[in-house]
């Protein structure tokens, strides 16, 4: 009878025993980093983990503007039967990306195992709940965009420059284009010096509103703004403000109020004052009758533009305006 309560009592020393000193040796951290949940698990000298997922995981409870990969596991050792197992530290991952409304808080996060004796005997399998801060230092850095190569960014500067010139028929600024030529058919009488200070003038306020509209851009991509063309659509008041034009307009085709375009009319008066000055308003008063319309390669130019730094989204600008100004530079070195 004593012989077999002393097997019974061996039994359950042989079972809880190391269960008791494997507590003690083993421990699970977790830390997050980099978009990244790192769960390591230290295995006791002796021990082995079996890669089963179902005792030996990672799970997170949801956590608002975050999405969870499926855990991601270390490559691992065949035993005997062909089965993957751990010893050591092993660190399981499970990746995270944003989806948006992130803020910070904590994370909970369940890691699960069963270690196991390297003689066959497991222990009882464990689910430990690990709570970790999470800010915005720990979320995935953001993927360095690849360098444009230099006959790539070549390419884009002169479909900035043929956009800007083949800007010139386009609806948009074919009248203010017809405006200035006549301008420049009652100055051909005058000297050359005349009319090439004329054509320069011209030149410049072009330039200078395409440098004004560079430096908005540019101060809006500084402040964190995602800009785009038509960026201005994503404002519920400059669309609720564009709703109230075209409906005063579509009144306007009913004949209900004559609408008389004021831009054409002070261009026309800027244009026909004459000098240096009236010049200068003419290329202005072009840029912003040009900015509704595209043309043909400035699409690809200004989408490049947009995801360009600072230098390049002006030097862009500056192109497509000597294209805008083009024909009339060549008209004021070869008035004749």
């Amino acid at each position: 009878m004593v012989k077999k309560y002393f097997v019974i009592a061996f039994l359950i020393l042989m079972v809880f025993v190391p269960q008791i000193f494997a507590e003690e040796r083993e421990t699970v951290t977790a830390r997050v980093e980099d978009g990244k949940i790192l769960v390591t698990y230290s295995i006791p000298e002796g021990y082995h983990q079996t890669l089963q997922e179902d005792y030996f995981y990672i799970d997170v409870e949801p956590y608002p503007g975050l999405q969870f990969s499926d855990t991601i596991y270390p490559e691992g050792h065949l035993d005997a039967d062909g089965n993957t197992e751990y010893k050591g530290n092993t660190t399981l991952v499970k990746k995270f990306t944003v989806t948006g409304g992130f803020e910070p808080g904590q994370i909970t996060i369940y890691a699960g195992y069963q270690f196991c004796e390297d003689s066959g005997a497991c222990l009882f399998p464990e689910e430990k709940e690990i709570n970790l801060a999470i800010d915005e230092t720990a979320l995935p850095a953001a993927e360095p965009k690849p360098a444009t190569s230099f006959p790539k960014t070549l390419q884009y500067l002169l479909m900035a420059f043929l956009g800007g010139i083949i800007l010139n028929v386009m609806p948009c600024v074919l009248p203010v284009l017809s405006i200035k030529a006549m301008s420049l058919v009652k100055q051909s009488q005058q000297d050359r010096k005349h009319i090439f200070q004329g054509s320069m003038a011209y030149t410049l306020g072009i330039l200078f509103s395409f440098i004004v509209l560079a430096a908005i851009i540019i101060i809006l991509k500084t402040t964190g703004e995602s800009v785009g063309w038509g960026f201005q659509f994503q404002s519920p008041g400059f669309v609720m403000a564009l709703l109230i034009v075209i409906f005063v307009f579509a009144l306007s085709l009913f004949d209900v109020f004559i609408i008389r375009a004021p831009g054409m009319q002070v261009a026309t008066k800027a244009s026909s004052k004459g000098g240096l000055t009236g010049s200068f308003l003419s290329g202005i008063f072009a840029v912003l009758l040009a900015t509704p319309c595209t043309a043909p390669l400035l699409g690809a130019a200004l989408g490049f533009a947009f995801s360009q730094p600072p230098l390049m989204i002006l030097a862009i600008f500056l192109l497509i305006g000597l294209g805008l100004a083009f024909p009339f530079i060549i008209i004021g070195i070869w008035p004749k």
